[in-house]
């Protein structure tokens, strides 16, 4: 805790928690007080909503990880992708709490996700979230949320666990769905989730594409994806993550026809000769 009263400023952190939160919360406390200081920074602060009391917190969480966990370690730690293990493994290698590496891996995190860190409850039979670091946009998990009917809790009975799945709101409402990595260590979950192109399934961070760009337009449905897995052989483009298709024209639908019969457009496969289904049924 800041306090800010004291002159000078005093931090109090509480003598309970293990070093590694200790340093963290430290760390948060000190970016607070540093702001605090700027009054330019606080004036803009000021402007976004809730008075830039959330985005202030991300700031501080982001200043206290940067400050704690060495970036060539986070590298190192994270060689073959964004994934559950390597978090873990970033983890056993730092001196930095739970809550710094996840905040430290979720800035390589290339598409909307989270990376989770939730504390096992035997007494109530319950995982609730410690921290959900979110990236791109993805809206934010509260503290202590009850992790009920996701992957986080199969993880916490399993070991492990992967597959697609959601995170509960506090309110008792559902993400979107998103890729799910989680592994259970000494009490704690950790899980990586995205939305796109995860890196267990294609064994790398975010995967190159042609031309050098890191997302693409789909030619059928027009949606705007992250591309994950080999390229098609025959059109050199990814699989779209919303229709299932590459760029080939053999992989799309028949094209839209007008029945003879009614005279409406309709798509080609519901068609049979020159009228469609509806008509000749």
């Amino acid at each position: 805790m800041l306090i800010k009263t004291r002159v000078p400023a005093a931090i109090v952190l509480a003598p309970s928690y293990s070093t590694g939160r200790q340093l963290f919360s430290l760390g948060h406390e000190f970016c607070h007080f540093l702001i605090g200081q700027d009054a330019e920074l606080a004036d803009l602060l000021f402007e976004e909503p809730d008075e830039g009391r959330a985005l202030e917190e991300d700031i501080c969480d982001a200043f206290a990880a940067m400050v704690l966990i060495d970036d060539a370690l986070v590298k190192r730690s994270l060689d073959g992708g964004v994934t559950a293990s390597n978090l873990v493994r970033l983890f056993e290698a730092s001196q930095a709490s739970r809550a710094a590496c996840a905040i430290a891996v979720s800035e390589y995190l290339k598409v909307p996700g989270y990376v989770i860190i939730a504390e096992v409850d035997r007494a109530e039979s319950a995982v609730r979230t410690r921290i959900a670091a979110g990236a791109h946009g993805v809206l934010p998990i509260r503290h202590g949320t009850v992790q009920e009917g996701t992957l986080l809790e199969v993880a916490a009975r399993t070991g492990h666990a992967r597959g697609t799945g959601q995170l509960r709101f506090a309110s008792g409402a559902y993400t979107d769905t998103f890729h799910c990595d989680v592994i259970c260590r000494g009490g704690y979950v950790f899980a990586v989730m995205v939305n796109d192109g995860p890196a267990w399934e294609s064994l790398s961070v975010h995967p190159g594409v042609r031309g050098g760009f890191d997302h693409e337009y789909c030619a059928h449905c027009s949606a705007e994806f992250y591309p994950a897995g080999a390229a098609c052989q025959l059109c050199g483009s990814h699989t779209c993550s919303t229709c299932r298709r590459c760029s080939c024209e053999a992989a799309a639908p028949p094209r839209a026809r007008v029945c003879k019969a009614c005279f409406l457009e309709k798509p080609g496969s519901y068609f049979d000769g020159d009228s469609c289904l509806d008509c000749t049924g």
